[in-house]
């Protein structure tokens, strides 16, 4: 399984970043996210 975070700033998005670890995608979330973007998360199976 795949997560794919998405990444938006005043409803655009900005970023489709694609991770096969769940952690790695946690993490990349929650560094935009201090950053100020709104960031959400999807799994995505094959």
């Amino acid at each position: 399984m795949d997560y794919l975070v998405i990444v938006s700033d005043n409803y655009i998005i900005i970023e489709k970043i694609r991770f096969s670890y769940r952690d790695e995608a946690l993490y990349y979330l929650e560094c935009r996210r201090k950053q100020g973007y709104f960031a959400t998360i999807k799994s995505i199976k094959l």
